[in-house]
């Protein structure tokens, strides 16, 4: 079998997974561009307060991800229920990445993506596959949140608690683990 076309259909059968094992979600809200406020809370360092608002926009602003990416970025609010929120951050680079809040469940959630990541993995040659593993293969991070996981193409997770921050971040360049690294601790230092 094509390495291109197995590596293709390991991403796909991640994401069928993944959505089999997801619970329901409400369809997405309308898009909107997330920008600060008048009178909005802000804590200590001047960010919109996350616990109140419980969005993902809240959790990282866009002068950190303007300057950890190196390009002036924007962000918009995408999908937000009760359980979980979405925010969209694109530069105009065209570097982006998709920051997914699971508010409650975490453990629960990294368990299915491990789960997901590493059938997908088995389906197009196992983990022993160095291609396979580098695109599809979670890798543990130490010293970040209470557990982390990089993968550079599909999605990588930092656990706080029982909040799961989710980066789907197959749109950043290199260096992408250093950029989702800062990415994350400022993510964390809001929750």
């Amino acid at each position: 079998m094509n390495r291109g076309f197995a590596i293709c259909a390991a991403q796909l059968s991640l994401v069928g997974i993944l959505a089999a094992c997801s619970p329901g979600e409400p369809p997405p809200s309308e898009t909107v561009v997330a920008s600060p406020m008048a009178g909005e809370a802000r804590d200590a360092g001047g960010a919109p307060e996350a616990r109140a608002a419980r969005e993902a926009c809240s959790l990282i602003t866009v002068e950190e991800a303007t300057k950890i990416l190196g390009s002036p970025a924007t962000a918009s609010a995408g999908r937000s229920s009760q359980d979980r929120s979405a925010c969209d951050y694109v530069t105009q680079s065209y570097q982006s990445f998709t920051l997914e809040a699971i508010w409650s469940g975490a453990e629960d959630e990294i368990k299915t993506a491990r789960t997901a990541a590493e059938a997908a993995a088995r389906q197009v040659g196992g983990t022993e596959d160095k291609v396979v593993d580098e695109v599809m293969g979670l890798r543990r991070v130490d010293g970040l949140g209470d557990e982390a996981y990089f993968a550079r193409r599909t999605m990588s997770y930092v656990r706080k608690g029982d909040v799961l921050l989710v980066f789907h971040m197959s749109g950043l360049d290199e260096p992408a683990r250093e950029n989702w690294e800062a990415l994350a601790r400022a993510a964390l230092a809001r929750l």
